[in-house]
């Protein structure tokens, strides 16, 4: 139970943090001028 719940934390991290990186880039290749 605690290495699934370990497994759950890591996965919803790294899909935060991708999903940051994306938005980031995203801004900078759309909204430069911002």
């Amino acid at each position: 139970m605690n290495i699934m719940k370990k497994l759950f934390f890591y996965a919803f991290a790294l899909f935060s943090l991708t999903s940051i990186i994306y938005g980031i880039s995203y801004d900078f290749m759309t909204g430069a001028e911002i």
